[in-house]
Protein backbone atom coordinates (compact mmCIF):
# COMPACT_ATOMS: atom_id res chain seq x y z
CA UNK A 1 0.00 0.00 0.00
CA UNK A 2 2.91 2.27 1.00
CA UNK A 3 4.54 1.67 -2.46
CA UNK A 4 0.83 2.49 -4.12
CA UNK A 5 1.04 6.19 -2.44
CA UNK A 6 4.66 6.42 -3.06
CA UNK A 7 4.14 5.98 -6.95
CA UNK A 8 0.74 8.27 -7.11
CA UNK A 9 2.78 10.78 -4.95
CA UNK A 10 6.14 10.68 -7.49
CA UNK A 11 3.43 10.63 -10.42
CA UNK A 12 1.62 13.89 -9.42
CA UNK A 13 4.64 15.49 -8.29
CA UNK A 14 6.63 14.47 -11.83
CA UNK A 15 3.54 15.71 -13.84
CA UNK A 16 3.35 19.11 -12.32
CA UNK A 17 7.17 19.80 -12.93
CA UNK A 18 7.01 18.74 -16.25
CA UNK A 19 3.48 21.27 -16.64
CA UNK A 20 5.37 23.98 -15.25
CA UNK A 21 8.60 23.40 -17.64
CA UNK A 22 6.14 22.96 -20.73
CA UNK A 23 5.12 26.64 -20.56
CA UNK A 24 5.90 28.36 -23.09
CA UNK A 25 6.95 32.39 -23.44
CA UNK A 26 4.07 34.03 -25.54
CA UNK A 27 4.09 37.12 -27.86
CA UNK A 28 2.34 39.17 -27.13
CA UNK A 29 2.58 40.76 -30.28
CA UNK A 30 -0.24 37.92 -31.66
CA UNK A 31 -3.00 39.60 -29.17
CA UNK A 32 -5.64 41.84 -31.19
CA UNK A 33 -4.99 45.14 -29.46
CA UNK A 34 -1.41 44.63 -30.79
CA UNK A 35 -2.81 43.52 -34.56
CA UNK A 36 -5.36 46.51 -34.67
CA UNK A 37 -4.13 50.13 -34.79
CA UNK A 38 -5.36 51.69 -31.32
CA UNK A 39 -6.86 55.14 -31.75
CA UNK A 40 -7.21 56.04 -28.21
CA UNK A 41 -6.69 54.38 -24.49
CA UNK A 42 -7.90 55.31 -20.78
CA UNK A 43 -6.43 54.79 -17.66
CA UNK A 44 -7.87 54.39 -14.47
CA UNK A 45 -6.23 53.55 -10.98
CA UNK A 46 -7.52 51.46 -7.71
CA UNK A 47 -7.93 53.59 -4.78
CA UNK A 48 -7.25 51.72 -1.59
CA UNK A 49 -7.58 52.67 2.22
CA UNK A 50 -5.59 51.26 4.58
CA UNK A 51 -7.83 48.19 5.03
CA UNK A 52 -10.26 48.93 1.72
CA UNK A 53 -10.53 48.94 -1.66
CA UNK A 54 -12.01 52.00 -1.98
CA UNK A 55 -12.66 52.56 -6.09
CA UNK A 56 -11.08 53.61 -9.01
CA UNK A 57 -10.10 57.28 -9.90
CA UNK A 58 -12.28 58.18 -12.77
CA UNK A 59 -10.58 57.06 -16.74
CA UNK A 60 -8.74 59.25 -18.50
CA UNK A 61 -7.11 60.11 -21.48
CA UNK A 62 -3.83 57.98 -22.04
CA UNK A 63 -0.95 58.57 -23.86
CA UNK A 64 -1.12 54.94 -25.06
CA UNK A 65 1.74 54.67 -28.14
CA UNK A 66 4.90 53.90 -26.28
CA UNK A 67 2.59 51.80 -23.95
CA UNK A 68 1.45 49.47 -26.65
CA UNK A 69 4.68 49.51 -28.33
CA UNK A 70 6.72 48.47 -25.74
CA UNK A 71 4.32 45.88 -24.07
CA UNK A 72 3.34 44.49 -27.64
CA UNK A 73 6.87 43.86 -28.03
CA UNK A 74 7.22 41.43 -24.43
CA UNK A 75 6.74 38.02 -23.74
CA UNK A 76 5.03 36.84 -21.67
CA UNK A 77 4.16 33.24 -19.69
CA UNK A 78 0.25 32.40 -19.33
CA UNK A 79 -0.11 31.39 -15.90
CA UNK A 80 -2.61 30.69 -13.76
CA UNK A 81 -2.18 33.89 -10.71
CA UNK A 82 -5.11 35.29 -8.69
CA UNK A 83 -4.48 39.39 -8.04
CA UNK A 84 -6.35 42.52 -8.43
CA UNK A 85 -5.51 44.47 -10.29
CA UNK A 86 -4.28 48.28 -9.51
CA UNK A 87 -4.26 49.81 -12.50
CA UNK A 88 -6.46 49.19 -15.73
CA UNK A 89 -5.78 50.29 -19.34
CA UNK A 90 -8.59 50.05 -21.69
CA UNK A 91 -7.63 50.50 -25.22
CA UNK A 92 -9.57 51.30 -28.47
CA UNK A 93 -9.69 50.60 -31.94
CA UNK A 94 -11.41 52.43 -34.92
CA UNK A 95 -14.06 50.40 -34.68
CA UNK A 96 -14.68 50.94 -31.20
CA UNK A 97 -13.63 47.77 -29.78
CA UNK A 98 -11.98 47.85 -26.57
CA UNK A 99 -9.54 45.92 -24.87
CA UNK A 100 -8.80 45.75 -21.14
CA UNK A 101 -5.72 45.10 -19.93
CA UNK A 102 -5.18 44.88 -15.86
CA UNK A 103 -1.48 45.02 -14.34
CA UNK A 104 -0.54 44.03 -10.72
CA UNK A 105 0.83 46.55 -8.38
CA UNK A 106 4.38 46.01 -9.55
CA UNK A 107 3.55 45.10 -13.23
CA UNK A 108 4.58 41.64 -13.33
CA UNK A 109 1.30 40.49 -13.79
CA UNK A 110 -1.25 40.95 -16.66
CA UNK A 111 -4.94 40.38 -16.72
CA UNK A 112 -6.93 40.55 -20.13
CA UNK A 113 -10.06 38.68 -20.92
CA UNK A 114 -9.45 36.29 -18.50
CA UNK A 115 -6.40 35.16 -18.78
CA UNK A 116 -3.31 35.92 -16.86
CA UNK A 117 0.11 36.49 -17.80
CA UNK A 118 3.88 36.65 -15.55
CA UNK A 119 5.61 39.50 -17.05
CA UNK A 120 9.78 39.39 -16.53
CA UNK A 121 11.06 41.49 -14.17
CA UNK A 122 13.21 43.80 -16.78
CA UNK A 123 9.41 44.36 -18.94
CA UNK A 124 7.56 45.06 -15.40
CA UNK A 125 10.22 48.12 -14.66
CA UNK A 126 9.19 49.78 -17.93
CA UNK A 127 5.95 49.18 -18.15
CA UNK A 128 5.04 50.60 -14.62
CA UNK A 129 7.56 53.69 -15.37
CA UNK A 130 4.67 53.99 -18.74
CA UNK A 131 2.04 53.58 -16.30
CA UNK A 132 3.36 55.71 -13.58
CA UNK A 133 3.91 58.42 -16.27
CA UNK A 134 -0.01 58.36 -17.24
CA UNK A 135 -0.66 58.61 -13.54
CA UNK A 136 1.74 61.73 -13.23
CA UNK A 137 -0.21 62.93 -16.26
CA UNK A 138 -3.01 66.00 -15.39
Amino acid sequence: MKKIILICLATLVITSITSCVGWNKINLSDEPFCKTPIVRAEIQFRIDSAQYVLGWTEPKPYDFQPFVDYLCHCRVLQEPIKYMPLTWVKLYDSDNNEYQLGFSENCTALKREGYTYRISELDARKIKELLTKGRNDD
